[in-house]
């Protein structure tokens, strides 16, 4: 269990996410317009739902790059092998359903809908930028 996990681990976890926790988080405590001690409960759990919306989005550029990756990525877990493709998309599948499930929890805590609209709104522009049919990755978008 200990080295699925790892895997997993490793195929979400975006390397920007730590250093930029304390931005987030003054973010947060900045849309929220408190810094009452009493919020931090709420804080946090709206920055956990971020990240994991985050790594969750860098997991399916992953998944979506994996024949790519052979050149640009060769330690992708779903290169070396570590990662299956039905397992990978399951994982996706699974992340995906745990992602909507924490938004809707998310809401009934904080009852705050323009923070669940920011989090979708980065949540499908995750997805498009990866999957097909937009697959915004290889597109020119400006110029």
């Amino acid at each position: 269990m200990r080295f699925a996990f790892n895997l997993i681990f490793r195929a979400n976890w975006l390397h920007a996410v730590g250093p930029l926790i304390f931005l987030w988080l003054g973010l947060i405590f900045w849309g929220q317009g408190t810094t009452d001690l009493e919020e931090w409960g709420t804080v946090i759990f709206a920055l956990l739902v971020g990240v994991f919306i985050i790594c969750m989005t860098n997991f399916t550029d992953m998944y979506s790059d994996r024949i790519e990756d052979r050149i640009h990525r060769p330690d992708n877990p779903m290169v070396t092998g570590d990662i299956t493709i039905k397992s990978g998309r399951n994982l996706f599948i699974a992340e995906n359903i745990i992602g909507l499930l924490l938004l809707i929890i998310l809401y009934f805590v904080t009852h705050k809908y323009l923070l669940i609209l920011a989090l979708a709104a980065g949540w499908i522009g995750g997805l498009m930028y990866s999957l097909p049919p937009f697959r915004l990755k290889g597109r020119k978008i400006i110029g």
